[in-house]
Formats: structure tokens, sequence, C-alpha cells
């Protein structure tokens, strides 16, 4: 994530942590569906200034705040508040600066299919904007959509790097996934053959 990006997060604790830990950056822009406690507090950090964003320039964009976020956002001339029909419109997104799009998932199969709504065939959660930001980010040469997620599950019983996700579990799909993050390292999926795919991701899965 370089200086000058404009940043989406997604809702959850990995995420929001990578947004926490962003402060050292600069000139930061934020356009996003939840504004959560990460977000706000990398706002407090003043590495968003949102001096480089190309759409709505100098304001944070978002539709939808978390009650620990509320007291950075109220009265503050650099929020914007917008509709989510603008806010999550793929065309819209791809006008910003170096968009980069943070997301967590439950799973990504050696495709690069990422799922972050079905557990064993149930549904977990919804999946908000993500795939919104996903496709939004493959209508920029200079986007780049991020999925992270930890190896393992099931207190490290279970990877969740699998061969292939099981029917109906695919939320984003495997041209739409460019980068994915464990905490065994970075896989690089744009661009990259089915085989390359498969070989970058079991790298980062747990040995």
């Amino acid at each position: 994530i370089p200086d000058g990006a404009t940043l989406q997060s997604g809702v959850g604790g990995l995420p929001e942590a990578i947004m926490a830990r962003l402060g050292h950056k600069q000139d930061l822009g934020v356009h996003t569906e939840v504004m959560g406690a990460g977000m706000a507090e990398l706002l407090q950090s003043g590495a968003v200034t949102g001096a480089r964003k190309t759409l709505w320039p100098g304001e944070s964009v978002y539709t939808i705040a978390m009650p620990e976020a509320v007291p950075m956002l109220v009265d503050n001339p650099a929020t914007r508040l917008l509709s989510a029909a603008l806010v999550l419109d793929p065309r819209e997104v791809a006008k910003n600066h170096q968009m980069r799009c943070v997301n967590a998932c439950l799973q990504v199969d050696l495709f690069g299919q990422g799922n972050a709504e079905m557990i064993g065939g149930a549904q977990y959660s919804g999946v908000g904007g993500q795939l919104d930001f996903l496709r939004a980010c493959t209508f920029a040469d200079d986007a780049l959509s991020i999925l992270v997620l930890e190896s393992t599950a099931a207190n490290g019983t279970v990877s969740r790097i699998v061969g292939h996700l099981g029917p109906n579990a695919t939320t984003g799909g495997r041209y739409e996934t460019q980068v994915v993050i464990t905490e065994n390292g970075v896989a690089w999926l744009r661009d990259a053959s089915m085989r390359q795919k498969a070989e970058r991701l079991i790298a980062v899965a747990h040995p």
C-alpha cells in the first residue's frame, strides 16, 4: 500500500488491524463502505489527507459508520456520508487513484477463488460490498484487490487454503482475486497462470 493510495477496508479483525497500522503512510485517501475502528484510528493518525484522491479529493467517503468510528466523523468536514449506490458502484470506485481494497475471507482455493460467506454449506455472513470492490479493481490498472486470512481455522486443524471451494461458496472469482495474504506470506495472483496461482497459494498455506 503506497503513499497516496485510496483505501477500502472490509469489516473484521484482520482488515481493521491492517488499517490501524498504516499511520506511517502519507496522503492516504478513504473510499469505503464501512468506517470501522481501524479506519478511525488511521484517520486520527494524520496519514489520511485525501490529497491525491481523484474522486472526492480531500474527503473520506463511506456509507456506514461503526459506533467506535462516529466520534471521528461528527462535524468533520473531511469526511462524507454518501449513498451505497455511489460508494459501491465499481465504475465510481475505479476512478480513485491507486485504489487498494483490503477484505477478509474464510477460504481461498487453488484457483484463487475466495469464499467470504459459507461454512460447511451454510450461510455464515453476508458479502456486503466486497464483491463490488473486487470488481472495481479489475477496471483500473493501478488498483489492487487484497484478500487477507489466517492460513488455518479450528485451532490450526483445518487449512483455509483449499483445493477447491464447496458448492455455492464462491464470493470472488478467480479473475477478481489479485493478491492473497496470510501470516506465511504474500501470493501474487494477478496475471498469473493457473499453475502459478496454485504454487503461490500453496506457498502461503500452513506447512
